[in-house]
């Protein structure tokens, strides 16, 4: 399981899967009658939070590596 599947709830997960196979919002909301427009919203919101970090942190271990190099002098 990758870094970020595990950070998304698994109902986030599903709706995710279906929007990347080109569902449409009704054809969700069909195969999960539990869920509502808001939870496919928040699907939506909670993957982009996830991306948002791993960006920052990716950026962050990156600037890491420049200040050592500059100490080195390399």
């Amino acid at each position: 399981m990758s870094e970020i599947t595990q950070q998304l709830s698994s109902e986030s997960i599903a709706v995710l899967e279906m929007i990347a196979g080109g569902s449409t919002y009704e054809q969700i909301l069909s195969a999960y009658p539990n869920l509502a427009y808001p939870d496919i919203f928040r699907a939506a919101s909670e993957a982009l939070d996830v991306m948002s970090q791993r960006s920052t942190n990716k950026a962050s271990y990156q600037m890491t590596d420049i200040r050592k190099a500059d100490a080195l002098g390399r």
